[in-house]
């Protein structure tokens, strides 16, 4: 299997991808900056420091979604929808997302993406089991994932749904 790359806010449960078969290499990007030294000893703890890359925030993000074979956002919608979600469909990849409101509008379950159940770890290790065991699904959804944020999320779409707005409130 080549490199396996997964790009995501944060993973904060090594131990369960770690035991994923399929698992030869994962990069993690766009850390949260207070969770990235958590994270590095936490990876040499479980002696997998060979199959972690962990770069934190990065400005070329779209020269590195290329390379991934999925993405996880796992947020808890603190901060409003997250434009990286739609970076991850624009890329192509698959997104796995909790099923909270405020984070899964973008993503079509089992057909953009997959949710995961809000809060629960086991759920989105789940997901992201089921993905890493299946290329074929993998690459549909990811086709789907880019094929949705052209058609729907584009910039054409949020200027119009802009003035909708601003006529409605005058």
């Amino acid at each position: 299997m080549k490199e396996l790359n997964i790009s995501s806010s944060y993973i904060n449960d090594w131990e369960n991808i770690v035991l994923l078969k399929q698992l030869e290499t994962l990069s993690v990007s766009n850390l949260k900056a207070a969770d990235l030294e958590h994270f590095k000893e936490q990876a040499k703890t479980l002696n997998i420091t060979e199959h972690v890359s962990m770069p934190g925030r990065v400005n070329n993000v779209a020269q590195i979604l290329p390379a991934c074979a999925f993405a996880v956002h796992p947020s808890k919608g603190e901060v409003g929808y997250s434009l990286s979600i739609l970076e991850y469909m624009r890329a192509g990849l698959p997104v796995i997302v909790p099923g909270n409101p405020s984070v899964c509008g973008a993503t079509i379950d089992n057909e953009t993406g997959l949710l995961y159940q809000d809060e629960c770890k086991y759920s989105c290790v789940e997901s992201i089991k089921k993905l890493l065991t299946n290329s074929d699904q993998r690459r549909s959804m990811g086709l789907a994932s880019s094929k949705q944020q052209a058609s729907k999320y584009n910039l054409e779409n949020c200027h119009n749904q802009l003035i909708i707005a601003f006529k409605v409130l005058i």
